[in-house]
């Protein structure tokens, strides 16, 4: 007698038992004693999995035989299976148990048939500048985040996201001044605090620095731009820390002294008067420069005009300008 399977069929010898409405042939009676061969078959979305009471063939186990020396019960075990199907990646591979699903031209085996329950284990690698982000419908192995197990209780999907390698980007202004970024993302220096962000590796962005109103750009440190360009193109391959440095706009102070007297000032640098002619400086934007008139034995200081100096004290001038000054 076979019992008679849901998922598959049992054949041999007069024998014809399984799930089709047809294969009903589940009984029969033998002479004593002969040995019996029976095979089983798998319903598709099955497998055979095992007899009882019946020896498998060494080298077909998908056959058994029997001796029948009484009455005799037969069965056999069909396990489903169930697809695993990879959605393909663009930026990296998913291997494992079968699979080989990414990228290149040669990953293409993205599905496999798995026995109902198996436990599943792949793993990611991303392409070069890429890193794993997350899995979909797989869970990550704990501290071996790349690599994730499924359990083929029904058919399953499983994808991959893989995202570029972020890099930072810190940026610090030295002087009057202001930086921003193309793409957008830096935006730093005056009334403007967003002095970091991060861009994807081997991104292209453009720095542009633009000077305050008494300021000059002077340069980049940390970033290799001919001639200290601006804008300045710099291609991500490793974080980066620059510097935007300003120089103050310099502003000339001329002064000119009649009679018989000398002008000098502090900072130094003008000395005018009598058999001095230095009488004219440049200094940068908003220095405070104090002038001193000093007359000789025989004169009179009188006073200042010009560069809003008034009066006989000392001057003080503030260079937001180019300034004349008379004494």
């Amino acid at each position: 007698t076979i019992t008679r399977p849901t998922n598959g069929a049992i054949t041999g010898s007069n024998i014809n038992c399984g799930s089709a409405a047809t294969a009903t042939d589940c009984d029969e009676t033998y002479s004593t004693n002969p040995t019996i061969t029976l095979t089983a078959t798998a319903n598709p979305g099955y497998v055979f999995g095992e007899w009882t009471n019946c020896t498998p063939i060494a080298d077909n186990p998908l056959e058994c035989q029997i001796t029948i020396d009484g009455a005799q019960t037969v069965s056999a075990s069909f396990i489903p299976t169930y697809l695993l199907t990879i959605t393909r990646p663009n930026r990296g591979t998913i291997s494992g148990n079968g699979i080989n699903c990414g990228s290149s031209n040669t990953a293409i085996d993205c599905s496999e048939t798995y026995l109902a329950n198996q436990i599943i284990t792949l793993t990611a690698a991303p392409d070069i500048g890429y890193v794993l982000n997350s899995w979909g419908n797989c869970t990550a192995i704990e501290n071996t985040p790349q690599q994730c197990q499924i359990a083929m209780t029904a058919m399953q999907n499983v994808s991959a996201n893989f995202t570029p390698i972020s890099l930072s980007v810190s940026m610090s202004i030295d002087g009057e001044g202001h930086v921003s970024t193309t793409p957008a993302g830096i935006n730093c220096g005056i009334n403007s605090n967003s002095c970091s962000a991060t861009y994807p590796i081997n991104s292209t962005i453009e720095l542009t620095a633009t000077p305050g109103a008494t300021a000059t750009f002077a340069g980049w440190d940390g970033v290799s731009c001919p001639d200290d360009a601006n804008p300045c193109t710099l291609t991500l391959t490793t974080t980066a820390a620059i510097i935007a440095r300003f120089a103050p706009v310099p502003y000339t102070l001329t002064v000119v002294s009649t009679g018989s007297g000398y002008i000098t000032s502090d900072p130094a640098g003008i000395n005018c008067g009598g058999e001095f002619n230095d009488c004219s400086k440049t200094y940068d934007a908003n220095t405070a420069v104090t002038l001193t008139a000093t007359p000789t034995a025989t004169a009179t200081f009188t006073g200042w005009s010009g560069g809003g100096c008034s009066g006989t004290d000392n001057c003080t001038v503030t260079l937001d300008a180019a300034k004349n000054v008379t004494a």
